[in-house]
């Protein structure tokens, strides 16, 4: 390689670097964005959800449909062990079935039972 082409070569070499670092920059800020951004759609989701203003919209769920079944079966256990409330209080067992009900997938059976789940709230005030 003659000393006018290794020049350009390195000259090459060293734009196609900086491009890719640019480029590399500039995905790792986008993925940043976005994932701020589901963020925070995310919240603002749960948001309406617990003030009641977008019933449809509620926030995710640790749960599946194959383990929902059992989740629910524990939490009526424990809020039946707890029937005043007091350990916990109030505000963490609604929490808890609200998390229950976001789980994607929900059966009519299972509604019904978290439903009543949430009527003891309407009942306690």
């Amino acid at each position: 390689m003659n000393a006018l082409a290794e020049a350009d070569y390195r000259k090459h070499a060293s734009l196609t670097g900086g491009k890719r670092a640019a480029r590399e920059e500039t995905n790792l800020t986008t993925r940043e964005e976005t994932s701020r951004a589901e963020r925070e759609e995310t919240n603002r989701a749960r948001e309406k959800t617990e003030s009641g203003t977008e019933p449809e919209l509620r926030p995710l769920s640790p749960y599946t449909i194959q383990n929902l079944d059992a989740a629910i079966a524990h939490l009526e256990f424990a809020m039946n062990a707890d029937k005043e409330m007091a350990i916990f209080g109030q505000s963490y067992w609604y929490g808890r079935v609200l998390e229950l009900r976001a789980t994607p997938g929900i059966m009519q059976a299972q509604e019904r039972r978290l439903r009543r789940l949430m009527d003891r709230f309407a009942a306690t005030g």
